[in-house]
């Protein structure tokens, strides 16, 4: 299910998702997404980027999720580390559409498209992706904070092996369970358990859209009544957020 405000709540079966995730394979074939490519989807947490997400792994592309608000700077630097073969930009207000442009990249290069990004390469490196044949899965970039970030790549067979045993061993979830992680997707954990995790499971996720709608009144004990939330994950950063208005309001 996914929460697109507090007042807002879209709940998806398994069959409804399979068919919107074969649905947007489907247009990613037919837009020229070929299978065992490198993808850079730029979105923000929501039903369509965990489509794509599924369907890419589907046609074991290497894909990697960044946010909307990535200034062009750091985006051309992740097409260059990733060698991306296309990207993939959410456009639609209502997160619906999507546009799917050559990923091609030059030193001296500009990014001169969010939405479809075309550039000439003048050096042909070799792919991240080679690296583990069609086992990759996806890559996420640290941070950078300590450094030019880097992309960690994560395989198939190990990352939803670890992903499964850590739903069933650490939280102990089970079919009938509820897990609400509010991590989005331009993080491991979202991906991990907001995901992957309860699906392999075949558990319910609840998707939030803006964490930050967490934050208003009593939205997320509302969310964890109304969904019958049995996991819940906040990242460290929502809780710290959480704290300080609360502090403010005391004072």
């Amino acid at each position: 299910m996914e929460i697109q405000s507090s007042a807002l709540v879209n709940r998806i079966t398994y069959r409804a998702l399979h068919k919107r995730i074969r649905d947007v394979e489907t247009r990613l074939r037919e837009r020229g997404v070929d299978e065992c490519d490198t993808v850079l989807v730029v979105a923000d947490h929501e039903i369509i980027t965990c489509c794509l997400m599924l369907a890419l792994s589907r046609m074991k592309c290497l894909f990697s999720i960044t946010f909307k608000n990535t200034c062009d700077s750091e985006l051309q630097d992740k097409i260059k580390i990733l060698d991306a073969d296309k990207i993939i930009t959410v456009h639609n207000d209502n997160g619906e559409g999507f546009s799917i442009g050559s990923a091609e990249v030059g030193e001296g290069d500009q990014v001169i498209d969010f939405k479809v990004i075309s550039m000439n390469r003048t050096h042909k490196s070799d792919k991240l992706s080679k690296l583990f044949e069609d086992r990759a899965l996806f890559s996420l970039f640290t941070s950078g904070s300590k450094g030019k970030p880097k992309a960690i790549i994560h395989s198939r067979e190990g990352y939803l092996v670890f992903t499964y045993i850590t739903m069933q061993h650490f939280w102990e979830f089970r079919e009938q369970d509820v897990m609400f992680c509010s991590s989005d997707a331009g993080w491991v954990n979202g991906h991990t358990y907001s995901l992957f995790g309860p699906l392999l499971c075949g558990g319910t996720t609840v998707v939030c859209k803006d964490s930050r709608e967490l934050l208003r009144g009593s939205t997320l004990e509302d969310v964890i009544k109304s969904e019958s939330v049995s996991h819940l994950y906040l990242p460290v950063a929502l809780v710290r957020m959480a704290r300080s208005l609360n502090l403010s309001r005391a004072s």
